[in-house]
Parts: C-alpha cells; sequence; structure tokens
C-alpha cells in the first residue's frame, strides 16, 4: 500500500489567522523594537514634498480619527512596563484562546504627558532628536506674543536653535548681515584650485611614435578598463541612475573639469600650487619673513611685518576677498600675534631700541582675549620690569582710565602716585641721560593726573599741585639749591620737604596770587597770611525743576572751585576739598635740576591752563606728542555749552570775539570762496609750534595761538582764571625762569588779554633784559601792531645800532629784527621799501629814505647786480650756520635770501621756491635727520610764503600750492596750518575731493596714530563742504562716528561732547540718538564729570525721566566724582510726597469701592 505523499508545507504557505486586537499590539511593540530608525528614516523620505498643514487639509475624517487612535496607542505601548518574557511565543498561543481586548478607538487622547525620567541623549547631544519633534506651525505669521507690535521674526537669520527679531521697517534687532553674500559664508562655501597637470614624466611619453586622433581637453583623463565602450562614463560623468549605489547623490566635483577643492590636495598640494585663498605671493612673504626674524632676532621692522602680515594670512585684511569676520578669527588673530609679540620681546634687552614698540602691542593684542584681572595683572608685571617707557605708562593709564566697570576716582588716583612712586625710586639710580628721560615721563604723568583732578571736579587740588611744583621748583631757596640737585631721597631730600612744608602752612600768598613773592623770599621778607575772604553761595534749588535748578548751582560752584580757600576763609557751606592742605599735595612735589626737564614742567603748566607751550626746539620735542594726546587736549569739554552751541548752530563765537570764525554748521554748507581768514583756518582745535609769528600774529595775515583758545573761553571762562596766568607768568618771568622764551611768551599774553597795560610791561622787561635782542623784536611787533609805525622802525633801528657791539652769539638774533621788518612792508603793500630793506643788510645801515617812508610804492624798483649779489652772499650762511649748530637761524637767513629773489624777480614764486627747498635734503640725512623741528620750521616758512602769495597775487597755480602743501602734510601729518592751507586751496575745486583724499591716505593712516585734533579737522571740513560735493547729516555722523570708534577719539571727552551736541541741534529723532550717544560717551570717558553733566544741562534731560536722571546723578556719586550740592533730602522730600499721594489714591478708591 503505496503510502501517501505528503506536500512539503513552508511556514510562508501556512495559513493565516486572523489577528487579534492583542497581537496587533505586540506585533508593533516588536516593530518599534527591532526596526525603528530604519523605518522613521524611509518614512521621513516617503513624505511628500508639502507642508504639514496642507497634509491635514487632504486627510479625511476617518484618517484624522485614526491617527488620534495610533497616537492614544503608542503612549500607551510606551508607558506601559513589560517584563521579557511576555514577548514569547507563549504569549501568542494565549492570544488566540483569549477573548478579544476591546479597545475605546473613539476615546480622544491625553492633552498632557509627564515624563520624570527624561532623555539622556539630550545632553550628550545639546538638542531634542528632531525625529520626535512633531509637525507644528507657528501662528502669526511671525509675531511674538509680549513684544513690541512693530518686531516680527526674521525667517532668513532664524534656525532651529535661536531666533532672531527685527523691526517692520527691515532694521533687525539681532545681529546684521554686513553685506549681501555674508549670509552665504554661514554655509561653508569651498574654495576652488586649478588641478594640476598630470605632465609627462619620460622622454617617449611626450614625444609618442604616433599622431592621436582622439580629441584632446588639455588634461590627461584617467579612465578605467571599460572606456573603450560607448556607453562608459568617465569619473567626471557622475553616478549611472542604474547603478546599484542607490539614489544618486550631490557631485562631490566642481563642474569644470579645471577645477577641483582645496580641501581635495594634501597639505603639500595646497601649498605648492596656486588657491584662489591664498595666492603664491603671500605665502612667499608669509616664509621670507619668518627666515628674516630667524636670521635677524632683533630687527624690529622684520618682526612688526611678520605679524602685521598675519591678517592677509588669515584674510582679516579688507580687500577683493574682503568677507565677515568672526569674534572666533579675531580672538584666534590675537592670540597669534600675542605669542609672537613674546616671541620678539625675549629678544631685545630691557633696554634694547624697540622693545617699548614691542610692549605695547603686546598688551594690546592681549587686551582683545584677557580678562580685566589679567589684563591688570600683567600690565603690574610689565611696568615694573620696564619703569621708563613712556609709552607705555601712557597705555596702563590708559587702560586704567577707561575701564568703566572698575573706574573709582579714588582708585585711578591711587594708581597716579603709584607710577609716580615708581618713577622716582627708578630716577634715583640713573644717570643724567636715563634720569632725563624719565623725570620728562614724570612731568607727563603729573600733567596727566592734575588734568583727571579737574575733569573729576577737583579743581581746587589740581591748582594747587601746580602751585607746589612751580613753587618747588623755581623758587627754592638758594641755601637749599646748592645742597639738593635732584628729586631723590635722602636727609637732604626730607630737609627739603620740612622747609617746603613750613612754607606751605603759613598760607601766604603763592604764586598765582596777587602778592607772590615765592618761597624763596618768604623768610627774607617775612610775609603775612593772605586776608580771608568769604565765598557766598550761588542760586537754591527747586523741587519743581529739581535738576534743571541743580546743574545751574553746580556750574556755579564750579566757577568758584577755580579759586582755593584757605583755612582761614569762610564759606557758607563746608566743603572739605575746597581747602588743600600740605598732605594733599606731598606726593606729587617734584624736583629737578636739568634745564631742559625745567622747560618741559613749564610746557607742561601752560598746557594745564589750556595754553600752547613755549617756542623752542626743546619744547617741540615732547609738546608734539602731548598737544596730539586725546586726554591732554580737552579744551572742550570744559567750554560752557552755551558758547558750544553757538559753533554748533553756526552762530559763531560770542560777541567781542574779533578772532578765527570757527562755525561748526551744516546750515550752509556750499563751499567757501576766495582766501578769506576764516575759511584758511577752520579748525576748532590748533597743532602747530609756537612761534613769533603766531604769538604776534596780525589778523587776516596769519595764524594765532590764542585764535582758538580766545573763542572757547571768551569772558574769562576758561579752566583757570586770566588773573591766575597773568600772576604766575609775571613771577617766573622775574626769577628768569624760561629764559628770554618764556618774556616773549609772556609779553604776548599780556597784549592778548591786557593791551592797555602792554607796553609798561614791554619796558620794564627790556630794562631787565637790555641784550635781549627778541625782546626787542616783541616790542617793534607791537608797535606795529597798534599802528605806530614810526615807533616800531626807532625800536628797530635801536636794536640793530646795539647789536654791533654785541658778542658773536648774541649777533645771531639780529636776522630776526631784518626779517620781522621785511614781512611788515610786504604786509603793507611796500614791495620797494622791503626790497630796499633786504638789500641794506649786507651793510647793516638803513637809509633815511627808507625810515621816513617818502617812497613812491607803486613805482618799480630795479636793484643793481652788484648789489643783489652782494646781498645774496651775505644772506647765503645757512650752510656755515647749519655746522655750527644753529639751525634755527639758518632758516631765517634762508628766508630773507628767498624774500630777497621773490621780490627782484617781481614776485614769482617758481623763483624764490627752489630756495627755501633747497636745504631740505640737509635736514633730513645726517645730523639733523631727527630733529624734526628744524625741518617743520623750514616748511612753515615756506607755507607763509605760499599764503601770502596767493592772497595778495591774483595769479598763480593751484597745482603748485598742492604739491607743496601734500609734501608737508606727508612728513607732519597732524600740523594744522598745513592742513587748512590745503583745505583752502581744493575749495575752489568742485571736481575732486582732494581734502578726503589726503586725510585718509595720510593723516588718518591705520600704521601711525592719529593725532586728535586730525579729527576735530576732518569733522569740522566735512561740516563746511558744500552739499554738491557730498556732504550731508549723514556722511558728518559717519565721520563721528570714525571717530569715535578710533583708540584715539574713543578716549576723547571734547569729542563725545561734539557728537552729543551735534545731535541735539541736527538730528530730527534726537531724543533716542543722543541718549545713546551719551550713555556709549559716559562708558567710554567715566571720569569727564563735564560730560556728565551733559545730561542735566541740556536739552538731553528732557528725553529722560526723573528716575533716568537720578540714576545718572547716583554715577557721578559712586564713581566718586565731584558733586558740590547733595540731592538726597530733595529726593527724601519727593519720595515722601509721591507716597502720599499714593495713599491718598488708595484711600480714595477704597472709600469709592465701599
Amino acid at each position: 500500500m503505496e503510502k501517501d505523499i505528503q506536500i512539503p508545507k513552508f511556514a510562508s504557505f501556512r495559513p493565516k489567522l486572523k489577528p487579534t486586537t492583542s497581537d496587533h499590539i505586540e506585533r508593533r511593540d516588536k516593530h518599534d523594537v527591532h526596526g525603528s530608525t530604519s523605518n522613521n528614516k524611509g518614512q521621513d523620505r516617503n513624505l511628500p514634498h508639502e507642508s504639514g498643514h496642507h497634509r491635514r487639509e487632504q486627510r479625511g475624517h476617518g484618517d484624522r480619527k485614526r491617527s488620534r487612535s495610533r497616537d492614544r496607542h503608542e503612549y500607551h505601548r510606551r508607558h506601559q512596563i513589560k517584563p521579557k518574557e511576555h514577548r514569547s511565543s507563549k504569549t501568542s498561543q494565549q492570544s488566540l484562546t483569549d477573548s478579544p481586548a476591546l479597545v475605546a478607538w473613539e476615546d480622544p487622547p491625553e492633552k498632557f504627558v509627564t515624563d520624570r525620567k527624561g532623555d539622556p541623549n539630550s545632553l550628550i547631544y545639546g538638542t531634542i532628536h528632531r525625529y520626535n519633534i512633531p509637525h507644528y506651525h507657528r501662528f502669526g505669521a511671525g509675531f511674538i506674543i509680549g513684544i513690541p507690535l512693530g518686531s516680527k521674526i526674521d525667517r532668513d537669520l532664524s534656525n532651529e536653535k535661536r531666533l532672531v527679531t527685527s523691526e517692520r521697517d527691515g532694521q533687525r534687532v539681532g545681529p546684521r548681515e554686513k553685506y549681501v553674500f555674508a549670509k552665504n559664508e554661514r554655509k561653508g562655501i569651498k574654495k576652488l584650485r586649478l588641478r594640476s597637470l598630470d605632465l609627462p614624466t619620460t622622454t617617449s611619453e611626450a614625444r609618442p611614435d604616433y599622431i592621436s586622433l582622439r580629441p584632446s581637453s588639455g588634461l590627461k583623463r584617467k579612465r578605467n578598463r571599460h572606456d573603450s565602450s560607448p556607453n562608459s562614463s568617465s569619473d567626471e560623468d557622475g553616478q549611472n541612475y542604474r547603478s546599484i549605489e542607490g539614489k544618486a547623490k550631490q557631485a562631490t566635483r566642481p563642474t569644470d573639469p579645471d577645477l577641483q577643492y582645496a580641501s581635495e590636495s594634501s597639505a603639500s598640494e595646497y601649498e605648492e600650487h596656486r588657491s584662489f585663498g591664498l595666492d603664491d605671493a603671500t605665502k612667499q612673504q608669509s616664509m621670507a619673513l619668518s627666515r628674516k626674524v630667524a636670521d635677524e632676532p632683533t630687527n624690529l621692522k622684520a618682526w612688526l611685518e611678520l605679524i602685521r602680515h598675519q591678517d592677509k594670512l588669515l584674510g582679516l585684511e579688507t580687500g577683493p576677498t574682503r568677507r565677515k569676520v568672526t569674534l572666533a578669527e579675531r580672538h584666534s588673530t590675537a592670540d597669534i600675534k600675542l605669542s609672537m609679540y613674546e616671541k620678539a620681546v625675549e629678544n631685545f634687552p630691557k633696554h634694547a631700541e624697540g622693545r617699548e614698540h614691542l610692549l605695547i602691542g603686546m598688551m594690546e593684542e592681549g587686551a582683545k582675549i584677557w580678562e580685566t584681572k589679567k589684563q591688570a595683572s600683567k600690565w603690574k608685571t610689565v611696568l615694573h620690569e620696564n619703569p621708563g617707557m613712556i609709552e607705555l605708562w601712557k597705555n596702563y593709564l590708559n587702560f586704567q582710565q577707561t575701564n568703566l566697570s572698575t573706574f573709582t576716582h579714588e582708585e585711578c588716583s591711587s594708581i597716579y602716585r603709584e607710577c609716580l612712586q615708581v618713577l622716582r625710586a627708578a630716577a634715583v639710580t640713573k644717570a643724567n641721560i636715563g634720569r632725563e628721560r624719565l623725570e620728562e615721563i614724570t612731568i607727563y604723568v603729573l600733567l596727566r593726573m592734575t588734568l583727571f583732578m579737574r575733569e573729576s571736579g577737583f579743581a581746587e587740588l589740581s591748582i594747587a599741585v601746580w602751585q607746589a611744583l612751580l613753587e618747588a621748583n623755581f623758587f627754592v631757596p638758594l641755601d637749599l639749591e646748592s645742597s639738593l640737585k635732584s628729586c631723590a631721597t635722602g636727609p637732604h631730600y626730607e630737609h627739603y620737604l620740612a622747609r617746603f612744608q613750613q612754607f606751605w602752612e603759613s598760607e601766604v600768598p603763592r604764586i598765582g596770587e596777587i602778592g607772590a613773592k615765592g618761597w624763596r623770599h618768604y623768610h627774607a621778607s617775612n610775609d603775612t597770611a593772605l586776608e580771608s575772604k568769604t565765598q557766598t553761595v550761588g542760586p537754591a534749588l527747586t523741587d519743581l525743576n529739581l535738576f534743571r535748578s541743580w546743574a545751574e548751582v553746580e556750574q556755579s560752584r564750579e566757577a568758584k572751585s577755580r579759586d582755593p580757600l584757605r583755612t582761614n576763609d569762610e564759606a557758607e557751606e563746608d566743603d572739605p576739598y575746597s581747602v588743600i592742605l600740605f598732605a594733599d599735595v606731598k606726593h606729587c612735589i617734584f624736583k629737578s635740576s636739568l634745564p631742559s626737564i625745567r622747560e618741559a614742567l613749564l610746557d607742561a603748566f601752560l598746557l594745564f591752563c589750556s595754553l600752547p607751550p613755549l617756542s623752542n626746539q626743546n619744547s617741540q620735542k615732547w609738546a608734539r606728542n602731548w598737544r596730539a594726546d586725546p586726554f591732554i587736549r580737552n579744551e572742550l569739554v570744559q567750554q560752557s555749552h552755551a558758547e558750544a552751541d553757538r559753533w554748533v548752530l553756526g552762530e559763531g563765537p560770542s560777541p567781542g570775539y574779533h578772532g578765527v570764525p570757527l562755525d561748526l554748521t551744516i546750515k550752509h554748507m556750499e563751499p567757501p570762496h576766495g582766501m578769506a581768514r576764516g575759511d584758511i583756518f577752520p579748525s576748532l582745535q590748533h597743532n602747530f609750534p609756537t612761534s613769533t609769528d603766531t604769538l604776534f600774529a596780525k589778523t587776516g595775515s596769519w595764524l594765532s595761538v590764542y585764535d582758538a583758545w580766545e573763542a572757547m573761553y571768551p569772558h574769562d571762562t576758561g579752566p583757570v582764571k586770566l588773573d591766575f596766568v597773568r600772576q604766575a607768568l609775571k613771577s617766573l618771568v622775574s626769577v628768569g625762569a624760561g629764559g628770554d622764551n618764556l618774556a616773549e611768551y609772556y609779553l604776548s599774553f599780556e597784549w592778548k588779554n591786557f593791551p592797555q597795560s602792554v607796553k609798561k610791561v614791554a619796558k620794564g622787561l627790556l630794562k631787565k633784559r637790555p641784550l635781549s635782542l627778541r625782546l626787542y623784536n616783541a616790542y617793534a611787533i607791537l608797535e606795529f601792531r597798534s599802528g605806530n609805525i614810526t615807533a616800531a622802525d626807532h625800536v628797530l633801528v635801536t636794536a640793530l645800532n646795539m647789536s654791533k657791539t654785541f658778542s658773536d652769539a648774541d649777533q645771531l638774533e639780529t636776522i630776526l629784527l631784518w626779517r620781522t621788518w621785511a614781512w611788515e612792508l610786504l604786509y603793507s603793500g611796500d614791495y620797494t621799501a622791503a626790497l630796499q630793506l633786504l638789500l641794506a643788510i649786507p651793510d647793516d645801515k638803513i637809509r633815511d629814505d627808507l625810515l621816513r617812508r617818502d617812497g613812491d610804492i607803486s613805482k618799480p624798483f630795479q636793484p643793481s647786480s652788484t648789489a643783489l649779489l652782494k646781498a645774496q652772499r651775505a644772506l647765503d650762511l645757512h650752510s656755515h650756520l647749519l655746522t655750527q649748530g644753529h639751525p634755527s637761524h639758518a632758516i631765517l637767513y634762508l628766508e630773507c635770501q628767498a624774500l630777497l629773489t621773490y621780490l627782484s624777480q617781481s614776485r614769482s614764486l617758481t623763483a624764490a621756491l627752489p630756495i627755501l627747498d633747497s636745504i631740505l635734503p640737509t635736514l633730513t640725512t645726517g645730523h639733523y635727520a631727527h630733529n624734526t623741528s628744524a625741518l617743520e620750521q623750514t616748511h612753515l616758512a615756506r607755507a607763509k610764503l605760499l599764503h601770502y602769495h596767493t592772497t595778495h597775487v591774483r595769479n598763480y597755480r593751484p597745482a603748485l600750492l598742492r604739491e607743496k602743501l601734500s609734501e608737508s602734510i606727508a612728513l607732519f601729518p597732524n600740523n594744522t596750518i598745513f592742513l587748512s592751507l590745503y583745505a583752502a586751496n581744493e575749495s575752489h575745486s568742485r571736481l575732486d575731493d582732494r581734502v578726503r583724499g589726503i586725510m585718509n591716505s595720510v593723516v588718518l593712516k591705520s600704521d601711525q596714530e592719529t593725532s586728535i585734533t586730525a579729527w576735530f579737522f576732518l569733522i569740522q571740513t566735512e561740516l563746511r563742504r558744500g552739499v554738491g560735493l557730498g556732504s550731508t547729516t549723514h556722511s558728518v555722523r559717519a565721520t563721528f562716528e570714525r571717530a569715535v570708534a578710533s583708540e584715539t577719539g574713543r578716549c576723547s571727552a571734547s569729542l563725545w561732547k561734539l557728537y552729543l551736541l551735534f545731535y541735539l541741534k541736527r538730528e530730527d529723532d534726537k531724543g533716542k540718538r543722543a541718549k545713546e550717544v551719551f550713555y556709549r560717551g559716559m562708558r567710554n570717558v567715566p571720569w569727564a564729570k563735564r560730560f556728565i553733566m551733559l545730561a542735566f544741562e541740556t536739552e538731553l534731560r528732557d528725553f529722560m525721566g526723573f528716575e533716568e536722571l537720578r540714576a545718572i546723578w547716583n554715577v557721578l556719586g559712586e564713581k566718586g566724582l565731584r558733586v558740590f550740592v547733595d540731592l538726597e533730602e530733595a529726593f527724601e522730600r519727593i519720595d515722601e510726597g509721591r507716597g502720599a499721594e499714593r495713599t491718598q489714591v488708595e484711600g480714595q478708591r477704597d472709600y469709592c469701592s465701599d
């Protein structure tokens, strides 16, 4: 019997059972456990490319119900705790016999889920898994609840990690892209480079024995063994759609076969071949500089070039490849530069030239990455190791004074005192040359410190410090002068201080006060103390307009603080800061016996009084740097805001002022025409050497050093009283301080401010100094200015006749008399008399008809060739004088020779200028290469001749002036005379804006320190520029922004004040913008009380509420600035009144509710 043949049964053919609900749930659970990741990805790829909102609209009602049921089912599944054995086959068998479980499919899902366990992966990856986030869209078209309606979500800048809002007018609140393609740079654009050619390596490959008929693409393609097939593809043809590798991916190579991505090449290939990110020239320069500093480790120039080259290597320089620079890139660049600076400093010993420059650069780069505490600690270490570097001390003081977060007046004052102690200790062990440098630094620190005191509100202390310095250096008793040679320690110095303390506490008149005779005459004359005086209080406060009345009272008290009180003086209010004791000035006393340092001390005192320094070569050496310092040149911040408003509004200075109209206006912005005086020198701050010409300048002919000073402080409103300066100069001249230079300065100051007594002062000085030809010259100029031509001629003739008996050294000053006389005749228009005067120099004899001025001015005069040649030989002494070490006199002789040629050749400018230019090569090489004062004097003499020619001769070539003035500006970019003449010359041209060009390319060049006066000049020329030349309110604002963003302008209180007033007087939306500028300025100049007071003195207070003004007032006290009138009691009264009003209102509300 045959057995039945059974058909084999496979599991795949087993009949399917009808699944139960529990089985369905179990299979879903297994499916989620084993294949959730792959299924999620597959589902994500298969989703249609449409929004979630659109998909919900396409699903039917049943789909929505099933979706909700699945969500609910998924929730129960995930929150069940199932042991592993429940997932076995036993559970499957049990499901076949048990009755099916009923599930309420129509129940709504729970709205809130509690998950106390969390997901640890969120901490690892920093975000939620993107597939666990449900699909959603925001409602409200970008608006957010809780922020103003004017702001919306910026879809371009927002991403899954942050939201960026922007205003509806297009101004984003968050970070803003700086140019149109900056957004794409976040995507990591790949750089391209040229593919390397596969050049033949053998001769047979280079010259095959057959001619190929295939087209050549210029590159040797690499094909596989199937390239002979017509359907084959090269590696560059992309992925075939039938490839087993799956879906075609994005091409990994650029479309152009001649290019490849720079990342594809190795590091060696990237350095070897040309890349679009870094060219061969840049790489070669980097390697050359690295080799140079390795071979010459003490080459300062090579180190600086290598450090500056890092910006080019990292692509941070502006140019055709400009891109957005991130903060991380700036920090990394600063870190690289810092390491280079540190390595360079190791190769320069302590006293090596260039070490100071490297240390300053190291601290500047370190400030970009160091914290404040580390930066302060590093500064102390560097200064302790290098105490004799003035620029290093300057940068340290800048850091401490402008750091708002840690600034207080007491802390900054202690740092100044610490600096003085370190410098005093270092000067003890130094020789004369080293001690001179350290004492020069000490004077700079003293000047900065006293200006800091005054601008913080402590004017009495600052004035008292200068009284002590001048008395301790120029009025020392004779018995102490011989025993004490320098400001050192020891018994002699202690005895010196004890004697000075006795003089100070006696309260006899001190220098600058009426009746002062000086410390030297204290014991001999038995001076008595000053009579007591009573100081009255100004107007009282009113609660109705508290801050406005307080500002008026504060101004009145500040004006009286220019006069320090004594212990026996009476004041209606107790003020401990108004009486200065010896302990307050003891740490500032400084004594020097070096003549150059004593001259520097006089210059520092004049700068403290906001006056120009003296006129000598030693003064110009340090005064050039001091006058460019933004912490010293703060004259505008001391100016009353009422006077500053006149400049901003274009009303000019106060009535009675006859100087330069320094208008800061934008109302009439048409370029000026003609060479009027106000158009030539439109500078708010002057910066040029002091000379006889600028001390006694005639109105309309040349610039005076007092023009800006008179314009800023009319009617004796300056930081120091005129009587104080007058008495101080008089006392200093009486003891011979400063020599003839200070005597001439005192005479010019008296003529400018007290003209009724100037002749008496001049005769008194000549009586004490009968051999001073410089004083005779000054007296003659005063007579010319008064219109007494005959008296002036008589003074000059007398001085010239007297000089014949003087020594050869004293007779050098006679050329000054001849030059002054010739220029005065030129300005009067008597060219014949001027020419005859110059021809008389060889004989040293003046004709009578020349003195009578009875010649015919209009009649041409042609001198003989013999007389002309004789005069030229007599004046050709500049080479001899230069070899003798008299550069100033050599330039005066050369100037007279140029004037002789100018007049003898019918006022030919082209004939006279080569004579002045002939000395320039000598002054720029050899011994005089470092004497920039003589070189600047020569350029000023040439500029004066150019100015005279343009104002008195109709026909001239502006291109010649442009050429010569450009040369002068290139050498002396901060000299406002050259800048003003250049701007006046270019004001006639409407085509080319050369003033902006030379300011940006020369004056404001990034590789040199820019003077604060240069920024003021640029701002004022921008304000005076015509609308047709592109000057608008926006351009002026941009210029201000450039200025305050620079390292020099950022810490200038005067510049911030001018910027704030510009907004208050010129802008439509001035409230918001002016407040922004004010707070920015307060962060950068926290010590400047006068700037902070602008919030109460100007209309800026109208844009601030009471509490905001109260907070600003509290800042004055928190930072330790001087406040004369306390407002705490007024605040308490106002708070009590507000509390009473609030209680009354609440009581009325309760009564109404009852």
